[in-house]
């Protein structure tokens, strides 16, 4: 049985709070940023902040973190949250265990009511807060007149969830296996303590003893042990050991799950996620999906995802109290039976999971998947160990059967898909949490996705009749990437297809963040000091930046004869933001300043929204202000590179929304990097007031020749330019048309919430700059007044 325990056994491995306060109401979380120090406070403006390098400005402690930030502030736009899930520890029909019923029989009423009472009476012992909440929570009441009939009938004698076992990587058992090598077995034996014999204590007493010799136990000492452990203390040991075994950590009612929507809604919501989501990350095997037989974790998970574009009202909170339940059974999944640690659809579903959890807009969501991201990880780099070095010696496709023969590549290039996607998304997420990713390069699978065309052939027979003496396989990870490098050449990607091209940009651009990473470091400063690490470094840096550019280029070129213009445009965008992201400290700085203006500015304190912070929020930032001019002026070329691929983003986000969960904080960065530097930079820069004005946002694949020569250009040497919708970036009000074209563009974003975090932010920084205007006014229209006197 898959799940065979009470609900007293399903407990979090990772000891989990509740998910909302007792109001039903999504955590408000106070201001934290008016505790961060200043972020340059040792910079004068006159003085020079880079020494060598390109943004080698003195390292700040501070959280660069954009999720953190988005899922940290006390928005004035908030929705509920699902209420505190209230479980009863009482036994739930089909997760009987009898071994246990066996157990709780031959407990006498005596032991039962004192091992209760020892529990219960943890909290006080142990200082364990758990809170029991006071209300039932239930699933938002979806209405269903809209939906369409479901595509595929269903089937009521389908096997139940409880009979479906791990799809576990078959892994040769060695004899001889390497220490701490991954072996997932099936569920492991109750584990009992060993009995430890007293003589030897008092053997290790007299060893450890300061003489050597043996003496009385009130003079015996362990270095820094005072005190002694006993009787009591060792009462509240074993009542905080027992509450896993007899405590769930979690204040659900079973009668929430008895208010799930019916089969038709959560069909349609998978649906939906084939229809908008499937494209963005096709890691399942839509022609022989079945939902039917699908892994039932694996099905709830990809109804989340769909939830949030069915549009319905309360979706996106149903999304999210299905998420949580999603995590917690996946987490007790993993606990009960190892084997689901190496299966494909458990790693899939734990992906899929991640996914919505950065752009559901939850701060609960986003910290279970921040703390339990590197696991993911780990799962999927022992698959990859497992399932694609082994033996690759293909049998004659004409010796086996057709069918057969397409399940078996189905199965490993499932898991191939799922080593790569992973490795984007620890890329994405890295790029928004500013945390440094848990992958690298060597661990990637040998070979790049196949391409979709194979992937997407709907029949075993399709499939074979495609121009392939064996199975189809991706070109070669590394040797693509070195060959590419070395000379950037449209024959070297050819057999990439917009996935796999994809994917090499991020591949690329982690490697153009390290690079920047050590430029920044201080340590490789001093290493650099007597030699030319330094222009060795920067050459590197440029080499990894044309080969980005260079894959979108060649894409473009390939886009109408191989794939539609979204794929084109997704593949611009992982380059601009690759860029983007490796900026180093530059866009830390950018998003530092950023964030103290939004937080001095607490739109819910306002009456009505429309009036001001207190003048000590300008005296606040003054320093970073400061700074930060005084930063982009040290490199303008490089700033108006990063401000190019910023523009470039926001143009083609606005213009071609893909509607993904990472689309929002995409938008935000280079939104804010936008306004940073026509804020910061263009107004103070004499280079960029001559010259013929060009616009710097018109994306390259369709402008002439010409045009983009000039954009170069003016990266290299400067000159007037003006974006759409804003003008003159030298005009004042730029910034503030710059944050308006952010805010209808995210309030646009509808499918995920955390476009309403990210708009919330550019309301505040909006707000800011028309604080900062009305002062102005103010001060011009009083000196003439006082000239006049």
């Amino acid at each position: 049985m898959l799940l065979n325990a009470t609900t007293s056994e399903l407990h979090n491995a990772g000891g989990v709070a509740p998910i909302s306060d007792r109001n039903n109401n999504r955590l408000n979380f106070s201001n934290t940023f008016q505790q961060d120090s200043d972020l340059l406070n040792s910079y004068p403006g006159a003085q020079p902040l880079f020494d060598n390098g390109f943004y080698p400005f003195n390292d700040f402690d501070c959280n660069f973190s954009l999720l953190s930030w988005m899922n940290s502030e006390t928005l004035a736009n908030t929705y509920s949250m699902p209420a505190d899930l209230n479980i009863p520890d009482v036994p739930m029909q089909g997760l009987e265990d009898p071994n246990r019923a066996a157990r709780i029989q031959q407990t006498t009423p005596d032991n039962i009511k004192a091992l209760n009472n020892n529990v219960m009476g943890t909290n006080t012992q142990v200082d364990l807060s758990l809170d029991k909440g006071d209300s039932v929570a239930s699933f938002p009441n979806i209405n269903t007149s809209a939906l369409p009939t479901p595509s595929a009938s269903h089937d009521p004698s389908a096997s139940s969830p409880l009979e479906e076992a791990p799809d576990s990587v078959s892994v040769e058992r060695d004899t001889n296996t390497w220490p701490y090598e991954y072996q997932a077995e099936g569920e492991e034996g109750r584990i009992t303590f060993p009995v430890l014999n007293p003589e030897d204590l008092r053997s290790a007493q007299k060893y450890h003893s300061v003489s050597g010799t043996s003496s009385p136990r009130k003079n015996f000492q362990l270095l820094g042990t005072f005190g002694k452990l006993d009787d009591k203390k060792l009462s509240s040991i074993i009542q905080l050991l027992s509450l896993p075994l007899v405590r769930v950590p979690w204040q659900e009612d079973v009668d929430l799950l008895r208010s799930l929507p019916g089969p038709d809604i959560l069909h349609h919501f998978t649906d939906l996620y084939f229809l908008h989501f499937h494209d963005l990350w096709p890691i399942i095997h839509r022609p022989t999906f079945k939902i039917s037989d699908a892994p039932t974790i694996l099905v709830l998970t990809m109804a989340c995802i769909g939830a949030c574009y069915s549009g319905l009202d309360r979706s996106i909170e149903f999304a999210d109290t299905l998420a949580e339940l999603c995590r917690r059974t996946s987490a007790w999944m993993g606990e009960h039976d190892p084997r689901f640690l190496r299966s494909p659809s458990y790693g899939v579903s734990l992906l899929l999971q991640h996914l919505h959890a950065m752009g559901s807009g939850s701060r609960r969501l986003f910290e279970m998947t921040d703390a339990s991201r590197s696991r993911l990880i780990s799962i999927a780099r022992q698959m990859n160990c497992a399932g694609l070095h082994a033996s690759r010696n293909d049998a004659d496709s004409s010796e086996r059967d057709t069918f057969q023969t397409w399940l078996e590549w189905v199965s490993k290039e499932q898991i191939k898909r799922l080593g790569w996607f992973l490795f984007e998304f620890d890329c994405l997420y890295s790029a928004f949490s500013k945390q440094n990713p848990c992958t690298k390069l060597e661990e990637l699978p040998p070979e790049f996705p196949c391409e979709q065309l194979h992937w997407d052939a709907p029949t075993a027979f399709s499939w074979a009749a495609c121009p392939f003496q064996t199975a189809p396989r991706g070109p070669p990870t590394m040797q693509t990437i070195n060959n590419f490098l070395e000379k950037p050449s449209p024959s070297i990607i050819s057999s990439l297809d917009n996935i796999g091209k994809r994917l090499l940009i991020r591949c690329l651009g982690q490697q153009l963040y390290a690079c920047q990473e050590q430029m920044d470091s201080k340590l490789y400063q001093i290493l650099w000091r007597d030699n030319n690490g330094l222009e060795v470094s920067r050459a590197v840096r440029s080499q990894l930046s044309r080969a980005i550019i260079s894959v979108y280029e060649f894409s473009w070129a390939d886009h109408p004869r191989r794939y539609t213009l979204r794929h084109a445009l997704r593949i611009g965008v992982a380059g601009h933001y690759s860029h983007i992201f490796g900026a180093g400290k530059i866009v830390d700085l950018v998003t530092r300043v950023a964030r103290k203006r939004a937080s001095g500015l607490d739109m819910s304190r306002l009456p009505n929204n429309t009036g001001f912070a207190s003048s000590s929020t300008n005296k606040a930032t003054a320093v970073d202000e400061t700074a930060a001019i005084a930063a982009f002026g040290e490199e303008p070329e490089i700033i108006r590179e990063i401000m190019w691929h910023a523009s470039q983003v926001c143009y083609l986000q606005r213009r071609h929304p893909f509607n993904s969960p990472l689309e929002p904080l995409s938008v935000f960065l280079a939104g804010i990097t936008l306004w940073a530097t026509c804020k910061y930079f263009c107004p103070h820069q004499a280079s960029m007031r001559v010259g013929p004005s060009i616009q710097l946002d018109e994306p390259s694949f369709c402008s002439s020749q010409r045009a983009s020569q000039a954009v170069k250009d003016w990266i290299k040497n400067g000159g007037k330019t003006f974006l759409e919708g804003v003008g003159d970036v030298q005009d004042p009000e730029a910034p503030s048309r710059v944050l308006q074209l952010s805010v209808d563009m995210t309030r646009r974003l509808k499918v995920w919430q955390m476009a309403s975090n990210v708009s919330e932010i550019f309301v505040r920084l909006l707000q800011s700059e028309e604080q900062e205007a009305a002062q102005r006014h103010e001060t011009s229209t009083f000196q003439p007044q006082c000239m006049q006197n």
